[in-house]
């Protein structure tokens, strides 16, 4: 969706959300066709090779795609976005609705195998459920900030944190939505009125975000208010992507 990275240790936190099936027709979006370039030195065993032929047929199904909903515009963007990750990349994939489904619940190098199960997983995903914005940004924050193993745990001089040194430092959160499930959620909203506790949330970030900064990439999809779904709240993203040093994208609707 037209953000830049350096990161090798990220979390996907993307929308699945019954909105995501709303119709949607966009000109914002471009999938390159040439391939990965070979790392230099390294020779693909025959089951990289086996998981890589499969990766590109499921791309190439995705760049002929003509995207009609906001789902279609997900998988062509995502499914694009993990054929290119070098294998120096640690990632993992958290799906939500109202409630939360990682893909895996630790991250993992970007190899052809692991590529290809989560391009599978995605080609397959349907929309349902209400959107939980703060409960996948929330399962995210975990794999920064609380560590499993003693082996990778890091204190700093002073004793005051502790962290995980190949836990994420940049997460991508992806919403077609307002936040309207589970913690943050206003009581005795009018129609016109979000029912985003937009503080709550901020608040909340910037008391996880003391003991180790992480970048939160946002992306905001779609912008039309649709009858069965509402609007996308493009500020909340706006302001997550602004208070942790990330960027902001709103791809939207012709």
């Amino acid at each position: 969706f037209g953000l830049k990275t350096k990161s090798t240790r990220i979390v996907f936190v993307l929308d699945r959300t019954g909105s995501m099936a709303a119709e949607m027709e966009t000109e914002d979006l471009s999938t390159p066709t040439e391939e990965p370039p070979l790392e230099s030195g390294k020779k693909m065993s025959p089951q990289e090779k086996s998981a890589n032929a499969q990766a590109r047929v499921l791309k190439k199904k995705y760049e002929r795609l003509q995207v009609k909903t906001r789902l279609d515009a997900l998988k062509k963007e995502f499914i694009n976005t993990i054929y290119f990750l070098n294998s120096k990349v640690l990632f993992t994939v958290i799906w939500y609705e109202a409630n939360q489904q990682p893909w895996k619940d630790q991250l993992v190098p970007a190899t052809w195998k692991n590529k290809l199960d989560i391009i599978k997983e995605t080609d397959k995903l349907q929309a349902s459920g209400g959107t939980n914005v703060w409960g996948g940004l929330e399962y995210a924050f975990k794999l920064v900030s609380n560590p499993r193993r003693p082996d990778v745990v890091k204190i700093d001089k002073k004793g005051n944190y502790a962290t995980q040194v190949n836990g994420a430092d940049t997460i991508f959160l992806m919403t077609d939505g307002s936040h309207n499930s589970g913690k943050f959620v206003k009581s005795n909203t009018t129609g016109s009125e979000s029912p985003t506790d937009r503080e709550g949330i901020m608040a909340e970030i910037q008391k996880i975000n003391r003991g180790r900064k992480v970048i939160i990439n946002t992306v905001c999809l779609g912008s039309k208010r649709h009858a069965d779904y509402g609007k996308p709240d493009d500020k909340l993203m706006e302001i997550i992507a602004d208070a942790s040093g990330g960027k902001f994208s709103h791809i939207r609707d012709k």
